[in-house]
């Protein structure tokens, strides 16, 4: 993820939009690793891992930043006289498809400066064309239409998005040839929310249905794959300031583990559907009934739905995705006609 982070952080969310068209900001310079505590509190350099959360912070060179990451997933975010910075906290896919629906439940304040607070993920498409999708649900320092204005040329409005008691207006902002001259193409997807969540207290406060974005972001017409990368985002451009992100809790499906969702869950027992620790007739019963039933067997669809690690445990055949060939191989396993399942 560092590569993919390095690649799409020349340019900021917001302050893209605010110079399309203009000058280019200078490219990002590197910065000083710094190791990690054995705290459990880390001083963040560039990316890494604290606790169950992947983290990734970014400067392009001016000014100065200080971030501290918490386990839990919350972090201090704090900059100084900086032309575009950022910092994540959530979920990196590096080799497993993410499963389940991803929401970001967060309390996050700030002092001063211009700020944004959202979601972040990122979709690699192929090796030439890479998506950066925000969601913004907070901004500070400015006006909604200064930091995002709705009458660039640089914006395409794809869709309206109500959700989590909020209104937002999606947006597709094209770069092509931008990262170091080498041709890489990458589109940038803005779900914009149109009153921000601190205006009454100065606080935000809420949840992030990001799956419910990505589903709207679909369904308008944009190619998306699974994303390699969830995360609460903060970002700072043109100022000095801090932010504190109180909670930041990213799970699927309403699984509050995280770790339950990524590579960890590979380590379980493969052809466990169920989730009862054994391989038996039951899994590939519940695997035909999703391949069947989705609606009422699918993830999330119903009490009787498969779980997110059961979903993963049970993809045995080798091929992406729930079928009846799963079951057969189940079967099969369990009567001994097979020793093994096929390397994912």
């Amino acid at each position: 993820m560092k590569k993919i982070f390095k690649q799409l952080a020349a340019v900021s969310l917001a302050a893209a939009l605010i110079t399309a068209g203009n000058a280019a900001l200078p490219a990002a310079t590197g910065i000083p690793s710094a190791s990690a505590a054995e705290t459990g509190i880390v001083t963040i350099d560039e990316s890494g891992k604290c606790g169950e959360y992947d983290y990734t912070y970014w400067s392009d060179g001016y000014g100065t930043i200080d971030t501290q990451f918490r386990e839990d997933g919350g972090f201090d975010f704090v900059w100084n006289d900086v032309s575009s910075a950022l910092c994540t906290s959530g979920r990196n896919f590096e080799e497993n498809e993410m499963t389940g629906e991803p929401v970001i439940e967060y309390k996050a304040s700030a002092d001063g400066g211009k700020y944004t607070f959202g979601a972040e993920c990122f979709f690699k498409i192929n090796d030439s064309l890479l998506i950066d999708f925000c969601i913004v649900d907070d901004w500070g320092g400015v006006e909604r239409e200064e930091t995002y204005p709705s009458s660039s040329a640089a914006l395409k409005l794809l869709t309206t998005l109500e959700t989590d008691g909020g209104v937002y207006d999606m947006y597709k902002y094209n770069v092509t040839g931008f990262v170091d001259g080498t041709g890489q193409n990458i589109v940038k997807i803005l779900s914009v929310r149109r009153e921000k969540t601190s205006a009454a207290t100065g606080t935000a406060e809420g949840k992030i249905s990001v799956y419910k974005h990505i589903a709207a972001c679909k369904e308008a017409g944009v190619r998306l794959n699974s994303p390699v990368m969830v995360a609460f985002l903060a970002e700072a451009w043109s100022s000095s300031g801090s932010a504190h992100v109180e909670k930041n809790k990213l799970s699927f499906n309403g699984e509050e583990n995280i770790s339950e969702t990524a590579s960890e869950v590979n380590s379980r027992l493969r052809g466990d559907a169920n989730l009862d620790d054994q391989v038996n007739i039951a899994d590939a019963v519940l695997v035909m009934q999703v391949a069947s039933d989705p609606d009422k067997y699918a993830q999330g669809r119903s009490e009787f739905s498969i779980k997110p690690q059961g979903e993963l445990n049970a993809d045995v055949d080798g091929k992406k995705g729930l079928t009846n060939e799963d079951a057969l191989m189940i079967q099969q396993f369990k009567l001994g006609l097979i020793g093994e399942f096929p390397r994912r």
